[in-house]
């Protein structure tokens, strides 16, 4: 693949009543120096004129590619969904992000060249290729987006490719092969929302590692810089919280085993105890924990 042409790429975004937040995005994807072909934007049933604004958007650029559904499957049905739909596009490479992600300029480019360096230099693409992300202050690192490093973080490093080898990232301006996917399958929609990415990228990384880009950047438009901290959990996001125990919980306990998952269950339970989280939703958590046992969902292999 020609690294200054990204005529193989779709970009996928996932939105869900965000749509200034959108707009950026889907205008920061589509003035890439090397722009993708197209860019799939499922809507998860939003409510806030996002359907509208992409139909006429669509109308103006072909390039976009608006996705429709009738109701919010989560950041994981979404990307499942877009990545599905890219494939059957027929193209080489998935670019993917949520709608509060603004790559820089260059972030697909550099993207791109590492892949194509990683194979000259070393004779195989790599499992994956993240930008290095920024929080909205477009300096300090996004503690929510931090990539999982290998041990030896420094395998590609070089001059030629100035980037680190990971095991994992974060659906924040993630790029991967097509050919993978079909391989190893698409993202778990059951996940509903938090470690489908996790899970997805450590998949495409088990006989591989993936690519942190140094110089590849993109901002994360988040109200606060921080890691998920579970003595913040509270009756109106205590939804969130219930899901990422379940499918961290579920993660774990089939890629690490049972004393993972127990440390995972004490980690929680002294985070909710230091943070005086209510006992109701503490017991919501728990249960979540509990339903993790039986959770396993497998993925689903694209046409």
């Amino acid at each position: 693949m020609d690294a200054h042409a990204a005529s193989g790429v779709a970009a996928v975004v996932v939105t869900y009543n965000r749509l200034e937040k959108l707009r950026r995005c889907v205008r920061s994807v589509l003035d890439q120096t090397s722009s993708p072909a197209m860019a799939i934007v499922v809507d998860n049933a939003s409510t806030d004129g996002t359907k509208d604004w992409l139909i006429r958007s669509a109308h103006e650029d072909p390039r976009i590619r608006p996705v429709h559904l009738d109701e919010n499957t989560g950041g994981a049905g979404g990307f499942h969904t877009g990545i599905k739909l890219a494939l059957r596009e027929g193209v080489e490479y998935v670019w993917v992000m949520d709608d509060d992600c603004y790559p820089r300029p260059s972030a697909l480019s550099l993207l791109m060249e590492a892949f194509c360096s990683h194979r000259s230099d070393l004779g195989d693409f790599p499992a994956f290729a993240c930008s290095r992300v920024l929080c909205g202050d477009e300096r300090s690192p996004c503690h929510m987006n931090t990539p999982t490093l290998l041990p030896q973080w420094d395998l590609p490093y070089s001059q030629h490719t100035p980037a680190l080898a990971a095991q994992s990232c974060s659906f924040v301006s993630c790029l991967f092969r097509a050919d993978d996917v079909r391989r190893l399958g698409l993202p778990l929609k059951e996940y509903f929302i938090w470690l489908d990415d996790v899970e997805f990228t450590f998949r495409l990384a088990r006989d591989r590692y993936g690519l942190v880009v140094l110089d590849s950047l993109a901002i994360h438009d988040l109200p606060t810089n921080e890691r998920v901290n579970w003595s913040q959990v509270t009756p109106e996001n205590a939804w969130k919280y219930r899901y990422g125990a379940r499918n961290e919980a579920s993660w774990r306990l089939r890629n690490q085993g049972v004393r993972s998952y127990i440390w995972l269950v004490r980690s929680i339970r002294r985070q909710l105890s230091d943070g005086s989280v209510s006992w109701q939703c503490r017991f919501g958590i728990f249960w979540y924990l509990i339903k993790a046992l039986q959770f396993n969902p497998r993925p689903e292999f694209p046409d």
